[in-house]
């Protein structure tokens, strides 16, 4: 199954690599288009959070689309030469079918069980779909992995935890200023994480200040939580009465660097500050930490390492949806080792029906017959090509449900069947696989 993965999580690498590797939406309109040119990738959707860099390819060899992927990556974000090859997991087949499952269900995210993944691994999809880099393979195993994310998340009881890092967030603050009642916090952003944050705070009865560059979002924000607003360009004077701030913008340099904090501090006469750092590439400079004066600051790193990413009690709740994702995983496995029998079947089976209807014409040129008769070689000929291509169909299945590519492939030329599976012409040729089923909801 030419299934192939190029990740890079949180599990395996600093924020610091994740920052260098991270793929903006805007640079996904060249970029897809680019990593299609290469000669082995057929279909591509890349997932980029602030948890994760993944490539999700459809190929042809597999040894050479790794190295295509790993050159695209390193090329569009200028990384040195074989800089992902420390830093990536590739999975392949299973393994990716599997990888992906849990991380549409928030099982495999720092803030385990959290809600926004669905949402991104969605407008991934959609994202990758519009610019013609979906094919049938990756639209089905999408499309099954939202819906068994969503399942797992909805019958379990975790979507009704809404756990996420903006929840982490807000008990990192608590836990440092020793409640969150009356204080005030500027919420830098006015993006679905910003919001998500400007709400949980106000479930805590914070003073929310929302700080966005777009008037008309932060003031639709600052109205949905009973909150204030300030410009961008004067962020400093919020920082300046706020009791915390949680920034959460896509900026893709850093909002804050240690001058323009040390002024803030300056004026805060050594009043505690605490700055959580939700974005990615990060919004607050990594060298702020090293200023005094009351400062703590948390990035994704330092949240996850203080334990706020990871509540407890949740024990049963995540072990089910696991047991929940790992099953229907297992069934898209089955489903896509499937498709190529179905072609070869198909394949036999038309074949089949093709020397059947020679064979009954050759037959009815008999003389002598009547039409009773004629007719019933007709049915004997035919009922005899069934039986004789049976056996080679259902074993074609075995073979298929076992990933038993070769017996597939002894199978095709057997038959004299010409099949093209994911080749260089049509994308998804031969697969049999269904393109009709919507995944956008």
């Amino acid at each position: 199954m030419p299934l192939l993965a190029l990740t890079m999580s949180y599990r395996h690498v600093p924020i610091e690599d994740l920052e260098r590797a991270a793929v903006g939406p805007e640079e996904l309109a060249e970029a897809l288009p680019c990593l299609l040119r290469a000669p082995d990738v057929r279909e591509a959707i890349v997932l980029s959070t602030c948890n994760r860099v993944e490539i999700y390819t459809w190929v042809g060899d597999p040894e050479a689309a790794t190295e295509q992927i790993r050159l695209f990556l390193e090329d569009l974000k200028d990384l040195p030469p074989g800089w992902t090859r420390s830093r990536t997991v590739v999975l392949r087949g299973d393994e990716v079918i599997r990888h992906l499952f849990m991380v549409s269900a928030g099982l495999d995210s720092m803030v385990v069980g959290e809600s926004e993944i669905q949402g991104q691994v969605r407008e991934a999809y959609k994202r990758a779909a519009s610019l013609g880099a979906v094919g049938p393979h990756l639209h089905g195993l999408f499309r099954w992995a939202l819906e068994a994310g969503k399942r797992a998340r909805s019958s379990t009881g975790l979507a009704r935890a809404h756990e996420s890092l903006p929840k982490a967030a807000v008990r990192a603050i608590a836990a440092t200023l020793g409640h969150l009642a009356g204080r005030e916090v500027a919420v830098v952003g006015s993006g679905r994480m910003a919001a998500a944050t400007a709400r949980a705070l106000a479930r805590a009865q914070a003073r929310v200040h929302v700080v966005a560059r777009r008037p008309e979002a932060a003031e639709a924000l600052a109205a949905e939580v009973g909150g204030a607003t300030t410009p961008l360009e004067r962020m400093r004077d919020a920082l300046v009465v706020a009791d915390a701030a949680v920034f959460a913008t896509s900026a893709p340099e850093p909002l804050v660097d240690r001058e323009r904090l040390a002024r803030v501090l300056r004026a805060r006469r050594d009043r505690p500050l605490v700055l959580i750092d939700l974005g990615l590439p990060r919004n607050v400079h990594p060298d702020v930490a090293e200023l005094d004066g009351g400062l703590a600051l948390f990035d994704l790193s330092r949240l996850d390492a203080a334990g706020f990413t990871a509540p407890g009690g949740r024990e049963a709740q995540l072990g089910a949806a696991a047991d929940i994702v790992l099953v229907e995983a297992e069934k898209c496995i089955a489903w896509f080792r499937s498709k190529p029998a179905d072609a070869v079947v198909a394949a036999i089976q038309a074949q089949a029906a093709r020397v059947a209807e020679a064979e009954a014409r050759a037959a009815a040129r008999i003389p002598g017959l009547d039409e009773r008769q004629r007719a019933a070689v007709e049915r004997a000929i035919r009922r005899t090509v069934r039986k004789v291509v049976h056996t080679p169909t259902v074993r074609a299945k075995e073979a298929s449900a076992r990933g038993d590519e070769g017996l597939l492939q002894a199978a095709r030329w057997l038959f004299g069947i010409d099949i093209l599976e994911g080749g260089s012409g049509d994308r998804g040729a031969g697969s049999g696989i269904v393109t009709d089923v919507e995944v956008a909801r």
